[in-house]
């Protein structure tokens, strides 16, 4: 349960707010842009994407910029579904949402808690955070993220079901703050279909 409120407090703490407007674009060492990552994941999901994206050359790496984009508006969505489910139904609703916000990021907020750099004498580097593995290298300005991890599918593919979901989850929290579900039962019906391929 502990572990389920850090990773509610993760993605709901700033969720009415956007990521900040400005996040550095090349960090001082590797160590520097892991840690930044982990403060930015504290505060909410959406930010964590965000500084991950800024520190990443999208002009060659389009594809996974716009996963971190898709991500990061999944987070955001998720976010405000809890609040429209906290005001709706009490703390039943907020309760029921903790659990599938628990479900959608506790892989990636863990391995994150577990993510390490490895670094030498040179200009590249290493980082790990759960199976992804993204290389770094030093630029003028610092570190930044010079190539994604391989992704199971087509970033593309990826980014475009990622939008979905988020699309998804939009349309049941503002059927949750209209009043058009009657219980938290009736809800969480919803969302299973939301998560379920070709639901």
């Amino acid at each position: 349960m502990v572990r389920a409120i850090l990773i509610l407090a993760a993605v709901v703490l700033t969720s009415c707010e956007s990521a900040p407007k400005t996040l550095p674009a090349a960090y001082s060492s590797p160590e520097a842009f892991l840690s930044a990552l982990k403060i930015s994941a504290s505060r909410s999901m959406n930010e964590y994407y965000a500084r991950l994206k800024a520190a990443t050359d999208c002009e060659t790496l389009p594809g996974i910029c716009r996963v971190f984009t898709a991500r990061g508006e999944a987070a955001k969505e998720m976010a405000l579904f809890y609040h429209s489910m906290k005001t709706r139904f009490g703390d039943a609703g907020g309760r029921a949402a903790q659990e599938m916000i628990s479900g959608a990021f506790s892989e990636q907020y863990y391995a994150l808690e577990r993510a390490s750099v490895h670094s030498g004498s040179g200009d590249l580097a290493v980082m790990r955070i759960g199976e992804d593995i993204y290389r770094l290298r030093y630029v003028p300005g610092g570190w930044r993220v010079v190539q994604a991890p391989s992704l199971k599918t087509d970033p593309t593919v990826t980014a475009e079901a990622m939008e979905v979901l988020a699309g998804r989850v939009e349309t049941v929290r503002k059927g949750v703050a209209q009043g058009q579900y009657a219980s938290v039962g009736a809800v969480l019906k919803a969302m299973e279909r939301v998560f379920t391929p070709g639901g």
